[in-house]
């Protein structure tokens, strides 16, 4: 689909971030070997977060459970969770029933836990057969994993669903690299800010933890606290993808009533 969805009424940029967590499961206690680094890494991240009142998306392969996830809802900054699609999904050729299996079900699993899901992440290229299966049960954002170089445009995928690319992936993997990325991030939102339109960041925890995770984390610090200035200079808007898709959603008008008698 070719039309571009346009900011109403907006003057300044917005910028979202997600936190992709590739955890099988969130409980700390029930980590299996290897992923207490990653968990690490997620604590480190949401104090980071919390501190600079940035709200972020936190896309996770596993919704249904206590421990990170209650953490991530307890910030003030108002944190979304998201689904984070396994990465074999398909490229949205998939039948009907893979989909209930691999994204609805996770959904109605979180929503029995009070955990209401709006927002997936979804593998590069990918995109689902069935939006309105999505749609049905409360998806309106659908972020992918492919970057988009000149400009981000926001998609229609669906009637109050959206498709958002990435603008710049930060996944660590030492001081160059790190810091590559952050001119990287730094670039985008000052191309955001100049046309006033949008900067979808993604933050890979798995690749922050896999690398020199102190390095990164002060990378991430870094672009918080450049973020936070501008925000609070009145030059950009930060929101997550549930609120991106919220502020974009078809509004609906009342016809004003009119009277079936007849004028005297």
């Amino acid at each position: 689909m070719s039309s571009v969805i346009a900011f109403p009424e907006r003057s300044v940029a917005a910028v979202s971030i997600s936190i992709d967590i590739g955890l099988a499961s969130d409980d700390v206690a029930g980590v299996q070997a290897g992923h207490d680094e990653i968990q690490s890494v997620c604590i480190e991240l949401l104090d980071r977060f919390n501190k600079r009142q940035i709200a972020a998306s936190w896309a996770l392969a596993s919704l249904a459970t206590a421990g990170l996830t209650r953490q991530i809802l307890q910030g003030r900054p108002g944190h979304e969770i998201a689904l984070l699609a396994a990465p074999q999904t398909p490229s949205g050729s998939q039948p009907r029933g893979e989909i209930v299996h691999q994204i609805v079900r996770p959904i109605q699993q979180a929503s029995a836990c009070g955990i209401v899901v709006s927002s997936i992440a979804v593998p590069s290229g990918w995109r689902p057969r069935y939006v309105d299966l999505l749609a049905k049960h409360g998806i309106t954002m659908v972020r992918g994993s492919r970057r988009q170089h000149a400009g981000q445009r926001i998609e229609p995928l669906y009637y109050g669903m959206c498709h958002m690319p990435l603008a710049v992936d930060i996944h660590g993997g030492g001081w160059l690299a790190s810091h590559a990325q952050l001119r990287l991030a730094r670039r985008a939102i000052g191309l955001a800010m100049r046309e006033s339109g949008i900067c979808h960041l993604r933050i890979d925890a798995a690749g922050l933890a896999k690398g020199d995770a102190a390095c990164s984390l002060k990378t991430v610090d870094r672009l918080l606290r450049d973020l936070a200035q501008v925000r609070d200079a009145g030059q950009i808007v930060i929101e997550t993808l549930h609120g991106t898709a919220v502020r974009l959603a078809p509004k609906r008008t009342v016809p004003a009533a009119r009277s079936i008698l007849r004028a005297a």
